[in-house]
């Protein structure tokens, strides 16, 4: 059974005219023992959480003025290789001040995370020009709730300026080299609008709408989704947090014969806070929250390799790299169990064949 914002249910199989409300049912439900148990588990998108839309957050450390007007990265999905260019988008400061440029980085994230929690509980579906996509009112309180349970400690001016730069911070992802292939441009974030209603100015609320990113609604759809322990990313950096959404969703057969391995440059690569200037202030950092991960249960172990050059310079050689082994402790291996399951309920609700669920999660559809 799983657990919805309405309680315990079965699913049954869906029909064509109910699917896409289904499907969404199915997104804000989850594998676990009780309602209280449910608010701490949140969903994890696969293919957008590996797109590196925060990688550029590093150049905001220039002036104003000097940044850059785009920024490219090369990725991976599968071997399969795609490019991704951002163009940075704009914030105010202060009411009457004059709009800067950002791209975006871990305040961006935090926010997008706690968009993403807030959507288990707060999406609703709607139609334009007759594609299905995903929406989500929340107020700032709200968002405010999540981050604090999160650890943020981002202010409500904060807020509204990480959802101002994440709605209008343009994307476009290519296959590889070829420049036939689809070059649609999107916002992170496609729309963000204030709700105007006398009920909430009575009690002093401030209520938004979003509309969830093409991908996240494809991945809604398709069940390119995990669910995972958000609660268990509290008091972790953005990067240990991002981290442990990856060992949610890639490794499916994780278990003491089967570590997840990494390499920290991979790491670096997607997601902000690892940019120390040099490689071995990374793996110094991300061992302190490995550590961290340990005491929570989530790890058993783990154990880095440095990579030095194949031709080591004089004096005392610096890595280039480091590749870290975790081996997962029992919560880990059972968190990941219950995402199979549900995973696996949610396809055969939606009519989705298993034998094509690994074509699914490897393939970027360029909406």
């Amino acid at each position: 059974m799983l657990w919805g914002a309405e309680g315990a249910f079965t699913p049954g199989i869906s029909t064509p005219e109910t699917r896409d409300v289904e499907a969404l049912r199915l997104f804000q439900s989850f594998l676990c023992n009780s309602a209280d148990e449910r608010t701490k588990l949140s969903n994890v998108i696969m293919l957008w959480e590996t797109v590196p839309k925060y990688s550029g957050e590093i150049l905001n450390s220039v002036k104003n003025e000097e940044l850059p007007n785009a920024h490219e990265v090369d990725f991976a999905i599968a071997d399969h290789p795609f490019k991704m260019t951002l163009f940075p988008g704009t914030y105010y400061p202060t009411k009457n001040s004059k709009p800067l440029r950002r791209y975006p980085g871990a305040r961006e994230q935090a926010v997008e995370q706690a968009l993403i929690h807030l959507a288990c509980d707060q999406a609703e579906m709607h139609r334009v020009d007759g594609e299905t996509l995903y929406r989500v009112q929340f107020s700032i309180r709200d968002m405010a709730r999540v981050l604090k349970a999160m650890g943020s400690t981002l202010s409500h001016a904060q807020v509204r300026q990480a959802l101002e730069v994440l709605s209008s911070t343009i994307m476009t992802i290519k296959e590889g080299n070829d420049q036939r292939s689809s070059d649609k441009r999107h916002p992170i974030l496609p729309s963000f609008d204030r709700i105007q209603s006398k009920e909430g100015l009575k009690q002093g609320k401030d209520v938004w709408r979003v509309q969830l990113h093409p991908l996240v609604s494809h991945a809604i759809r398709n069940v390119t989704y995990r669910q995972y322990p958000l609660s268990h990313t509290f008091g972790f950096t953005p990067y240990a947090s991002y981290l442990i959404r990856q060992m949610h969703y890639l490794a499916p057969n994780i278990s003491p014969a089967h570590p997840f391995t990494f390499r920290i440059q991979a790491l670096r690569a997607t997601t902000p806070g690892l940019n120390h200037k040099k490689i071995s202030g990374s793996i110094n950092a991300l061992k302190r929250e490995l550590e961290k991960m340990k005491v929570a249960g989530l790890l058993e172990d783990f154990h880095v390799e440095e990579i030095f050059p194949k031709r080591r310079p004089r004096g005392r050689p610096s890595p280039i790299d480091a590749e870290f082994t975790l081996h997962p402790g029992k919560d880990w291996i059972q968190h990941v169990m219950a995402g199979s399951r549900r995973m696996g309920e949610n396809e055969r609700t939606l009519g989705l064949p298993r034998s094509q669920r690994k074509a699914r999660q490897e393939t970027l559809p360029l909406l």
